[in-house]
């Protein structure tokens, strides 16, 4: 086995930590990953955008959205650790990729944590810095309308609308039944009203 990725990975490791301790780099926790996953997701143009959503689905991605009218999913699943990356490779869903969620799938993780290399087959890596997102592997969401292009074809589309179905129903006890219904079948003309001021 060659011992050279692994003496690199490690030196990256060393310098990151290095790096924190003095301050110059913030260390980045999980909340502040899916946080950022999020705001990199509606940035791509995904119009709906869930964020941890616990249903009765086995996955619980950090942060998922759709655009183009929910016809593609973009899957963003947030790692702090190495150890915490490698656990990931045995679920279920990751074991047999049919039956996870998102058309599209990435890490994201500080610099250096993971590689490309590491990933599995069809997964994107989103390195998060400070101010920027950096897309070290996968394409741009942006290039994949000219493609129609997806990744993960037989994508658990039925969980993603389970957990959507769940983030309405919270939403719908949030607001009571009525509050809800009546946005839900507000008019558009209405809701442009609303919008314009």
């Amino acid at each position: 086995m060659n011992e050279a990725p692994n003496l690199m990975l490690g030196a990256i490791s060393t310098s990151i930590r290095a790096a924190r301790q003095a301050g110059s780099i913030p260390a980045l926790t999980h909340d502040t990953l899916v946080t950022r996953a999020g705001g990199w997701l509606r940035s791509v143009g995904c119009g709906l955008v869930l964020t941890e959503v616990v249903s009765i689905q086995a996955e619980t991605p950090d942060a998922i959205g759709w655009r183009d009218a929910a016809r593609e999913s973009f899957l963003v699943e947030c790692k702090t650790s190495r150890a915490d990356f490698r656990a990931d490779r045995h679920k279920a869903f990751r074991m047999e990729p049919e039956t996870g969620m998102g058309s599209f799938r990435y890490y994201m993780c500080p610099p250096g944590l993971i590689r490309a290399e590491d990933l599995p087959p069809r997964w994107g890596l989103l390195y998060c810095h400070p101010k920027v997102i950096e897309i070290v592997s996968g394409r741009h969401p942006r290039r994949y309308d000219r493609d129609r292009y997806t990744e993960f074809v037989h994508a658990n589309v039925a969980g993603e609308l389970r957990m959507m179905y769940s983030a309405l129903s919270r939403l719908k006890i949030d607001l009571g039944e009525r509050k809800f219904f009546e946005r839900i079948h507000l008019p558009y003309s209405d809701r442009k009203k609303e919008r314009a001021s």
